[in-house]
């Protein structure tokens, strides 16, 4: 009780002596302005107490008051500022007159702490170097192809599974949680060269995970500065630290931790020889380790906070508008017809640079919930603003893009709905002047991962809408905000993900049954409509798949091709249902015909192998094994095959390079047809397949017809087994597979198909010496 006592009369005595000072000193009376109430001594500041909680909202309210939209206030301690959502206001700050209006020195010494000196905490020449060098890897084409390759690997090995995972089991998820942690792995990545793997089906790491919740604290508390009433309490409450320095002070300290280990990583790695952003700052040898790390913190706040803030409330405003929703699904289809794909198919840079209607429906949710809703700059020397505003020396100007976005004079009266076609033109998403939707900042400080940010966003959301639907439980009414140095909804975005069920999983239009699945769905129209031999506008008129059936054999209209042509479609939308690759229209009739010709080929017992060097005995026996490897960072799988005689000689070996199917099993089952298809190829005729996947084993010695999504491709497997005089089956530990397994591993490094006969490549000698020693 004592001590209470103590800080009580501590406070109210600082207090007392501050207003004390502001009321004596000040000789010169407030400029009268526009704006709020300003009282004696204490200006705006009982204003400001009743509406911090709601700090954007009520200032808007306050600025849509005046013809101008601009206001001046005065906050004691803090003096005089404006606050602006004049686009020729903004123009004048960010471009016409720019060098007037820095960052300042108030802003930078707030955030000092947390962000030091990095790009977005710097003025001058420190900035202007740091603009420079970001510059050229923001410039560079493989950079984008970088950001193209990273994205899809981690939507497909991280965000999808995520996602399936917790739709199966009806789990509520933290969407913004979700996409935050995305963000970190992918701007670590793209900037530094490092996977800090915060985003994963397995967990977290207890590291990453104890930086994105310090990284959060600090910038939560760091942002909170700018909102004390008197300003001078948070530096008494650092020197004293205490209270919300204390747990800044601690935050930061994890952060930075964080930060020098990404340095000290990349360092060992011989850093100077990448290309990415951290490489490119370190070779200038004058760059001190803080400054280093001032930039990962920097361009971490800048790629992780502002994507998942603007996909967040994205996601939040489209599960109001279901017609938004089912436009973006038409526009996605047009796009996938055009170009033979299917859902599960990785949209290229081109595709996604068509997709102008999601383009705009994301641009709209920006200016709604602009990432950064209000930023301010200092007054070097007194001015004058378009609007006829005056700024004096060393007052700040904020200008207000949340408040921006609610202006009729601006966006019209239908300014708070969320309508993306106000940005279609024409058919394409048009450039909207960057001084109306300064989103992105404009003039020399515009940003540069702006079509890197875009490329992201299009690329998650078209992921993520093609194939779930999202159950919000905040639908309706717009989740409270946190006013941090983003936009971040409070208590996060929850939802339940739910994988499409009743209507079509391909065009998402219609309820699907199998007669839509396999004839009538508009995605397969190009397929029975480029057959004269099957009507199409006949064969839509019945009613059910047996009339379909009885036509088409009646009719004598290619029956076999028909048959296998709706053999491949089930099979695809089989894959599609899982999220699995599949074939496109396109390849679907002549993967067919090729079946087709393949069966017949094996009905008459007779196969021509191709000229090869080895002169295999058909009284040998020769045993194939095979192996997959999976390289998920990548999204590359490899597939290793070894062939060799009864004496472990070897007769030839086989590694290929492929995309990453959907499971490890599909690897294993692609390596088992690669085996039986060279062993082929090459003439051999009595043989074992050996591998080390037991489930695979026991499948194609079962026989039967296969349930797995992979059916397919077990039926052709076993299909080939019985071109064979004798074929045996047999299962081996993985210690037992070695060389197959180090033959799959290689083709991280080896692109395409390669094969050597009775030989394996040089640098894998070893392993074949240890394997031929375990052998006998």
């Amino acid at each position: 009780m004592e001590l209470f006592s103590v800080e009580t009369f501590l406070f109210f005595f600082l207090l007392s002596l501050y207003l004390y000072y502001n009321f004596n000193t000040s000789k010169k009376k407030p400029i009268k302005k526009q704006g709020p109430k300003i009282y004696p001594i204490v200006g705006v500041l009982p204003e400001f107490l009743k509406n911090r909680h709601r700090f954007l909202d009520w200032t808007f309210e306050i600025l849509s008051y005046f013809r101008t939209n601009t206001v001046v206030y005065w906050i004691p301690g803090k003096g005089h500022g404006i606050i602006t959502a004049n686009p020729s206001n903004v123009e004048h700050m960010l471009k016409t007159n720019f060098e007037n209006y820095p960052k300042g020195n108030r802003f930078i010494t707030l955030l000092e702490d947390f962000l030091g000196h990095g790009i977005f905490n710097s003025d001058g020449e420190l900035w202007k170097l740091q603009r420079k060098t970001a510059s050229y890897e923001f410039n560079t084409k493989s950079l984008r192809n970088f950001v193209m390759e990273n994205v899809t690997v981690e939507i497909n090995t991280r965000l999808l599974p995520i996602l399936i995972k917790a739709s199966e089991t009806q789990q509520v998820l933290d969407f913004q949680d979700i996409l935050e942690r995305f963000a970190f792995d992918n701007i670590c990545k793209l900037a530094f060269n490092v996977d800090p793997t915060c985003l994963s089906v397995d967990g977290t790491t207890t590291s990453a995970a104890e930086f994105m919740r310090a990284f959060e604290d600090a910038t939560m508390l760091s942002s909170g500065r700018f909102l004390y009433a008197f300003p001078f309490l948070s530096k008494v409450k650092k020197f004293l630290n205490i209270g919300s320095e204390r747990r800044l002070k601690e935050s930061i300290k994890i952060v930075h931790e964080f930060a020098d280990n990404i340095i000290r990583s990349r360092t060992d790695q011989n850093i100077g020889k990448e290309e990415d952003l951290l490489s490119r700052f370190s070779l200038n040898k004058e760059n001190s380790p803080e400054f280093l790390r001032d930039i990962v913190i920097s361009f971490i706040l800048a790629g992780r906070d502002t994507t998942s803030s603007a996909l967040s409330w994205f996601f939040w405003l489209l599960s109001s508008k279901p017609n938004v929703e089912q436009n973006i699904l038409k526009e996605l289809e047009k796009i996938r017809v055009r170009n033979s794909k299917n859902i599960g198919e990785t949209y290229s840079y081109d595709e996604l640079r068509d997709m102008h209607y999601l383009h705009a429906a994301i641009s709209e949710a920006l200016r709604l919930y602009p990432p950064v809703p209000v930023d301010t700059k200092a007054c070097l020397n007194n001015d004058i603003m378009p609007d006829g505003t005056f700024v004096g020396k060393g007052w700040e100007v904020t200008y207000h893009m949340y408040g921006m976005a609610r202006m009729e004079s601006i966006w019209g009266k239908n300014c708070f709905e969320f309508l993306p076609e106000r940005w279609i033109e024409n058919g394409v998403c048009k450039q909207e002047s960057p001084f109306r939707f300064p989103v992105f900042q404009a003039g020399p400080r515009i940003c540069l991962g702006k079509d890197m940010a875009y490329i992201q966003m299009k690329s998650i959301a078209a992921s993520v809408i093609e194939r779930f639907e999202m159950e919000v439980k905040s639908k309706g009414k717009a989740p409270e905000h946190l006013l941090a140095l983003t936009l971040r909804m409070k208590g996060g975005l929850p939802v339940r993900k739910v994988i499409t069920e009743g209507c079509c999983d391909v065009c998402k239009l219609h309820q699907e049954d199998v007669v839509h699945a396999l004839f009538l769905c508009p995605t397969l129209q190009p397929i029975w409509r480029s057959r004269a031999h099957w009507n199409h506008s006949t064969l839509q008129a019945c009613s059910s798949f047996t009339d379909i059936f009885e036509l088409i054999f009646a009719g004598n209209r290619k029956p076999d091709l028909f048959a296998a042509v709706l053999w491949i479609l089930w099979n695809s939308r089989n894959n599609l249902c899982l999220g699995k690759p599949a074939l496109s229209l396109g390849q679907v009739v002549d993967f067919a015909q090729d079946r087709i010709l393949e069966r017949a080929s094996c009905s008459v017992g007779f196969y021509q192998p191709r000229p090869h060097q080895v002169a295999a005995l058909v009284r040998d026996a020769y045993k194939f094994n095979f192996d997959g490897a999976i390289f998920a960072e990548k999204g590359l799988a490899g597939l290793g095959v070894v062939i060799r005689n009864d004496h472990g000689l070897i007769m030839a070996s086989l590694t290929q390079q492929l995309p990453l199917p959907g499971s490890v099993i599909e690897v294993e089952v692609l390596a088992a047809w690669k085996a039986l298809e060279l062993t082929l190829e090459l003439g051999f005729d009595n043989i074992t397949l050996e591998g080390d996947s037991e489930v695979l084993i026991n499948s194609l010695a079962k026989g039967g017809n296969s349930l797995a999504h992979y059916g397919h491709l077990i039926a052709d497997i076993r299909m080939l087994m019985a071109r064979f005089s004798l074929f045996g089956l047999s299962h081996v530990r993985r210690n037992c597979n070695t060389l197959a397994h180090a033959l799959a591993r290689r083709a991280s490094s080896t692109p395409d198909l390669s094969i050597w006969m009775e030989e394996i490549p040089p640098d894998l000698n070893f392993v074949y010496m240890a394997d031929l020693s375990g052998l006998s």
